[in-house]
């Protein structure tokens, strides 16, 4: 019960770490720049548990299902995991903020909830849809890609 909940928060937090130290390691060796990792990469790393369930459900024809599962663990990353992130680093000592210094990111963001917004309005979704939303996500991993100097 707890105990479990306990032991499995400080597995994730343990596995975190780990693939953070990886994926440092491998985008300085790529020569990627850390924005595009924890835009792209890791945000597709992170939800791959979601994806997976979105892609099952979606083969079964549950697309509602499929809709939740998407927009809900967008709105759970922008409402309670990124300001615990910003409360975290202040206690920290390495204070994290959420000030967009580059007008890419600022765009990402609201053309993301413009679009999903469009796509969502009518409470049913296509095929081609999702061809549209992978093609926005690979333009903005070249915006990303080609705009972030490599640190």
């Amino acid at each position: 019960s707890v105990s479990v909940l306990v032991a499995a928060t400080a597995a994730i937090a343990l596995e975190a770490h780990l693939v953070s130290g990886a994926l440092e390691a491998t985008a300085s060796v790529l020569g990627l720049s850390q924005v595009f990792v924890g835009v792209i990469v890791l945000a597709v790393v992170g939800t791959a548990s979601d994806l997976f369930a979105a892609a099952w459900f979606a083969r079964q024809g549950k697309m509602g299902l499929v809709l939740n599962i998407c927009v809900g663990s967008a709105i759970q990353v922008a409402l309670v995991v990124a300001p615990l992130l910003v409360l975290g680093s202040w206690l920290m000592g390495r204070p994290m903020t959420l000030v967009f210094s580059d007008p890419i990111e600022l765009f990402a963001l609201v053309s993301a909830a413009f679009i999903v917004n469009s796509i969502a309005s009518d409470g049913e979704t296509t095929w081609f849809e999702g061809v549209l939303l992978i093609g926005v996500y690979v333009l903005l991993g070249l915006a990303f890609y080609f705009s972030a100097p490599i640190a």
